[in-house]
């Protein structure tokens, strides 16, 4: 039994099983055109092979360590334009819609290191 792993994208229907696991990776298997079939740990309790997921609301997840590098890079990127753009508004810090736009810009600088700090630590 050949087994992959998928990351769920969405669910077509707020009823399906995993409407709440969006970003999710499950192993699974090939069980038809429509669906895979999970597999490993129980879900909910349950055995995962009484769970499927349609196939348009998942897909494969070839290499997790280079998916998490790649939007680790993505993040630290997204710093650094926020960075410059930040520093950029506090050249112009003389009006006050400036310094709204700079608290923004800090804020979001805040969760993105965060974050960064979090991965860091995987």
């Amino acid at each position: 039994m050949n087994t992959f792993k998928v990351r769920i994208v969405r669910a077509a229907k707020g009823v399906y099983w995993y409407s709440d696991k969006v970003g999710q990776v499950f192993e699974v298997t090939n069980h038809n055109t429509l669906d895979c079939r999970c597999t490993g740990p129980d879900i909910n309790g349950e055995p995962a092979e009484n769970f499927f997921i349609n196939k348009t609301d998942c897909v494969i997840v070839e290499d997790e360590r280079k998916e998490i590098m790649t939007e680790f890079f993505e993040i630290t990127a997204a710093v650094g334009r926020i960075q410059s753009e930040a520093f950029q508004e506090g050249l112009k810090m003389g009006r006050e819609e400036n310094a709204a736009r700079i608290k923004g810009l800090v804020k979001a600088l805040k969760v993105a290191i965060k974050v960064i700090k979090e991965a860091e630590a995987l």
